[in-house]
């Protein structure tokens, strides 16, 4: 028995000293310069996205980017704005039942650049929309700075922000070699070549998309693939 308290006293004291050591560290580290970091502006959209050698199934998902204004770590750096953008999977085939609160996992991470230089990730841990007019909506981010990639030390910070959900845009994938692209039957995709015709691209979109929710598709065919986009539809 007393073999077993000194070995368990050994545990213990061996976590205490880690913990001591970790807590230290972080402590050592300077602070972030959160006062020169300002939310400027943040932007949604959304799009089907897919890529098979991924494990990623079709879905309509909304891309979300933050700007902020311009700053500089060091004095004898030149201003850069910092900004941040994530894809995220938020369940809706739409954009009017936007307005709620979504849990994120740690996929949701995006690096945090300030000119050449990466700080590290950023996790959006919890996004809050909230209900405006219109296409206007509140964001409510929260988000994990982890400074891998900088001496600073991690922190999780709220910002929010208005933002406006700017609607609905999709470009057939073009692949490097085609003929290698394996795409499940269930997923409804015309062709892995990305000269897809108009009823193509609205088929597809259909099948992820309440079409119902937005003005009518637009195509674009200026450049190699067709662009399609769609506005809101305001009631």
């Amino acid at each position: 028995m007393k073999w077993f308290l000194r070995v368990t006293g050994g545990l213990v004291a061996l976590a205490a000293l880690i913990v001591a050591i970790s807590f230290s560290s972080y402590y050592r580290k300077p602070r972030f310069p959160w006062e020169r970091l300002v939310l400027e502006s943040a932007a949604l959209s959304s799009s089907v996205l897919y890529n098979p050698y991924a494990d990623y199934p079709p879905a309509h998902r909304f891309g979300i980017g933050v700007g902020f204004k311009e700053m500089k770590l060091d004095p004898g750096n030149k201003p850069d704005a910092p900004s941040i953008s994530y894809t995220v999977d938020l369940g809706l085939r739409g954009w009017r039942k936007l307005p709620g609160v979504y849990k994120l996992d740690s996929s949701s991470g995006s690096d945090f650049w300030l000119g050449e230089d990466n700080l590290g990730p950023v996790i959006l841990e919890k996004l809050e929309i909230r209900q405006g007019t219109g296409d206007r909506f509140e964001a409510v981010m929260d988000l994990d700075f982890r400074f891998e990639e900088a001496p600073y030390r991690p922190e999780r910070k709220r910002f929010v922000a208005p933002i406006v959900y700017r609607g609905l845009g999709f470009i057939p994938p073009t692949w490097t070699d085609p003929t290698t692209v394996k795409l499940p039957q269930a997923w409804g995709v015309p062709s892995v070549d990305p000269h897809w015709s108009d009823e193509q691209v609205r088929t597809f979109l259909k099948k992820y998309v309440d079409l119902d929710e937005y003005e009518d598709l637009t195509f674009d065919r200026s450049g190699d693939e067709p662009v399609a986009d769609a506005k809101p539809k305001i009631k």
